[in-house]
């Protein structure tokens, strides 16, 4: 009997558009050809073909980079983005801060409403009297 294996997760599942590539790939690659291709025909003649043909590459990886990578299902703009925020934005040691619940539900504009010390010993004076 013949094995076929299933995808577990069908949403990672991508469709795909032309040459067994989706959309988001084939546009990348297709801004990639159009910026960099033209730059090359243009320095061939002036610089060589070697040197033009790495300005080439240069001007192309970034797109293709674009298209191909993802990790953990995030984009590479939307995972630079967390990088850097991550990175710059946020500080680097998280203080952790609790805020007392007691004393915020028994304030009335900042001022406590109940004050258990005096009470407490009032009852104490109370009982040694008797």
């Amino acid at each position: 009997m013949a094995f076929v294996p299933v995808p577990k997760d069908l949403s990672r599942v991508k469709t795909k558009v032309a040459l067994n590539l989706t959309k988001r790939q084939l546009i990348c690659f297709s801004l990639g050809g159009i910026l960099s291709i033209p730059v090359y025909l243009g320095t061939r003649e002036v610089l060589g073909n070697e040197l033009s043909l790495m300005i080439l590459i240069l001007i192309a990886l970034p797109f293709f980079f674009l298209g191909i990578f993802e990790r953990d299902g995030i984009p590479l703009e939307k995972y630079a983005k967390y990088v850097i925020r991550q990175k710059f934005k946020y500080p680097k040691i998280r203080v952790y801060k609790t805020q007392n619940m007691y004393k915020v539900l028994g304030t009335t504009e900042g001022k406590v409403k109940y004050d258990v010390k005096p009470t407490a010993k009032k009852a104490t004076k109370e009982v040694r009297t008797k």
